[in-house]
């Protein structure tokens, strides 16, 4: 019985130490909310290391909280550590698959590692899903620059027919890559057409203006097409 108690005893002195340990292992990791906020302005000027020695105890001690994870992913795309941006942005893709953001970190990440089947079902999803048309326009140019000219016209039309008007957010950048790509794989009239529905959406947009200008047409009301497909 004494020695029991003083086995009891013994652990009861023990007790304050442990808890020491766990207080100071706590303590040690940042809060997330503004370490992800600080992180995303490192990322921002380029600051990567600053960024990801930020969040590296946060990402040791509680990895998968998707917003750490997926500056944490831009931090090590930034330092060519494409492994591991990978494996911190498809975390966090996984827990938030709708977050546009996150998407077109980790579409950097596969055309860094070269990965085409990854990168455009990536996008594709993205287009779909999402009703996306930036995710088409990328994955046009993604394809393009792969000399892969059906992914590129599919994409792009893709885009377009997403593009239906309703967004408010619309620009001309949808019908201008159509306009370059028609140029480069369509004919010149198709190409032409493309940058008369530009300059529809917005007659003000330079690039438009002057690319009308060097195709010999004026920029007047009946330059304009309306958009569509």
């Amino acid at each position: 019985m004494i020695r029991a108690g003083n086995r009891i005893r013994s652990s009861l002195r023990l007790a304050p130490a442990v808890v020491s340990v766990l207080l100071t292992a706590c303590q040690s990791v940042p809060p997330v909310e503004p370490s992800v906020a600080q992180a995303h302005h490192l990322n921002n000027y380029g600051r990567n290391q600053e960024a990801a020695d930020r969040l590296q105890p946060i990402i040791d001690a509680t990895p998968g909280v998707w917003s750490v994870e997926y500056e944490f992913g831009r931090a090590q795309l930034g330092l060519g550590n494409y492994e591991q941006a990978r494996r911190s942005l498809e975390r966090a893709n996984a827990r938030v698959p709708r977050n546009i953001d996150v998407i077109f970190a980790l579409a950097d990440t596969y055309t860094a590692q070269k990965d085409t089947s990854k990168l455009y079902e990536l996008l594709r999803n993205a287009g779909t899903q999402l009703r996306s048309s930036e995710a088409w326009i990328r994955l046009a140019k993604a394809a393009d620059e792969l000399g892969d000219p059906d992914t590129a016209m599919e994409a792009i039309n893709a885009a377009i027919e997403v593009d239906d008007g309703f967004d408010v957010r619309r620009g001309t950048e949808c019908y201008f890559v159509a306009s370059q790509l028609e140029a480069k794989y369509g004919t010149a009239d198709a190409s032409l057409r493309r940058l008369r529905q530009a300059y529809g959406v917005n007659s003000e947009d330079p690039h438009v203006r002057l690319a009308l200008e060097e195709a010999g047409v004026p920029l007047n009301a009946r330059a304009s097409l309306p958009p569509g497909p």
